[in-house]
């Protein structure tokens, strides 16, 4: 799953202007100091629509690829870096850029002929630790449906995926599968870990199902539609993952921090409720070994 990063457009270019700018980048042999024989492909002969809440949008997307001086193969050639970007506006004015990588930014500003600081800027929601915590909580307590308005209804379906770090801040912990909070490494995952840095969310919003979005500490975010089912699945590859990375960062991310958010100021979540979480895991733990201590003894007469 590409991890991908968002940046905000400050200047006061339009979207046309810019989807042209990009794609004239085409064929270039040289483009700045550092980069070489640039190939840009544009997805979509004509631009594309969509509407979220109430907002309409619109965009285009790229493959791109280049070669950059100092990265080499072991042949000693210098090696090829692909690439994908997305660019979209909303209600004809904000407008964004979609990457998959933090180090894409010096190429994006070439591309888009800027050479003035802060044209574009990192534009994405910080996810903390605390608040994969509450989403893990939430999803452990089958507490796990979510409205607010203006957003449709969000059902956090499984946790597929955790990651963490424990208190010595060395070792890495993980947890993965198909009943992930069902496991006894998951719940000694859950108390052991200081800091959660990923999970993977397998949930539902509207009309979109099983889709698994990974949200990241250091605000990023990946998703994977290999269990997807519902509106776009029957689109191309290309078309079907723009228009849900889109939806991911104007619908899902703003109404998963909106709720925490409130959670947070309406004491929903405070330490105590962390306290009664990670009891209510312990008394889990404890059953579960029980469990497995009952099993052995009966196996043994």
């Amino acid at each position: 799953m590409p991890k991908l990063v968002r940046w905000k457009d400050n200047t006061e270019h339009v979207f046309s202007d810019m989807i042209s700018t990009i794609l004239s980048k085409n064929g270039l042999k040289v483009l700045g100091n550092h980069y070489y024989n640039i190939s840009v492909m544009k997805h979509y002969e004509n631009t594309q629509m969509c509407k979220y809440l109430s907002h309409n949008i619109e965009f285009n997307s790229f493959s791109i690829s280049y070669q950059k001086s100092g990265i080499t193969e072991v042949n000693g050639e210098e090696s090829l870096v692909e690439c994908k970007l997305i660019v979209y506006a909303v209600d004809n004015d904000s407008l964004y850029y979609v990457g998959e990588s933090l180090g894409f930014q010096p190429v994006l500003r070439l591309l888009l002929d800027y050479t003035k600081q802060k044209e574009i800027e990192q534009d994405n929601y910080q996810i903390s630790s605390d608040m994969l915590m509450w989403i893990v909580s939430k999803a452990y307590s089958n507490e796990n449906k979510i409205y607010i308005e203006p957003f449709s209804e969000l059902t956090l379906k499984k946790i597929v995926e955790l990651k963490g770090k424990t208190d010595d801040e060395v070792n890495q912990i993980e947890a993965k599968g198909e009943t992930v909070l069902k496991l006894l490494s998951t719940l000694s995952f859950i108390l052991e870990s200081s800091v959660y840095k990923s999970a993977d969310i397998q949930l539902t919003y509207g009309p979109y199902n099983n889709l698994i979005i990974r949200l990241f500490c250091t605000a990023r975010v990946s998703f994977n539609t290999s269990r997807y089912s519902g509106e776009y699945e029957g689109m191309g590859e290309y078309e079907c993952n723009d228009r849900l990375s889109i939806l991911i960062y104007t619908e899902l991310l703003p109404m998963l921090l909106k709720y925490y958010n409130q959670e947070v100021k309406n004491n929903a979540w405070t330490n105590d409720k962390k306290v009664d979480f990670l009891q209510k895991v312990a008394e889990d733990v404890k059953e579960k070994i029980n469990q497995k201590i009952n099993q052995i003894t009966l196996n043994k007469e």
